[in-house]
């Protein structure tokens, strides 16, 4: 998948997904970020660098507002790298948030930005909601970087692609309504 979704199209594909209506892209996968498998064991490189996922945070205290977003068995984290935005629609108001992330490994470093719904949508779809806490991540692999040194491509640097149709779930057992509900297999 390309990296040309507008963030306010990744909104609008999060409010269908927590909703449990028709994504609009069957591309973007359910993927467990945060159990036990780094990036690199999570998505493969050979084909793209880029990937969009829906994943469940996991809060730190369960009435929390902070979420945890290490990997279970001490594998890493994925640190917070530049502030919080928000995601306007076409009338420019504030539909969402984005988050920018990146994650180190051996020899490259991964960028994840993290759309999340604001607390007034969520009210208004109150009801509504079938899948809670999930988010939709744009994460890519940066391949110029070297023992985790180097510069890191933006994602509008990159080359854009049309969204395709693909359905996947990783973790399945982790997430089995959700399996059950888009019929993937």
């Amino acid at each position: 998948m390309g990296t040309n979704i507008e963030d306010e199209q990744l909104i609008g594909y999060l409010i269908n997904f927590v909703t449990g209506m028709p994504v609009g892209c069957d591309e973007i996968r359910i993927v467990e970020l945060y159990g036990n498998k780094k990036p690199s064991q999570l998505f493969d490189t050979t084909t793209t660098n880029h990937h969009h996922v829906f994943t469940q945070l996991k809060k730190i205290k369960e009435n929390g507002k902070n979420f945890n977003r290490a990997i279970v068995g001490g594998g890493g984290s994925w640190k917070e790298s530049y502030p919080m935005e928000h995601v306007v629609d076409k009338n420019k108001s504030v539909i969402g948030i984005k988050k920018e992330f990146r994650f180190k490994e051996e020899n490259h470093v991964w960028i994840m930005k993290d759309y999340s719904l604001i607390d007034s949508k969520l009210k208004g779809l109150s009801g509504r909601i079938q899948h809670e806490g999930f988010v939709v991540c744009r994460i890519m692999r940066d391949s110029s970087s070297s023992q985790c040194q180097g510069s890191v491509k933006s994602f509008a640097q990159e080359n854009h692609d049309e969204c395709s149709v693909r359905q996947e779930v990783v973790h399945q057992e982790t997430h089995p309504d959700v399996y059950t509900q888009f019929n993937v297999s």
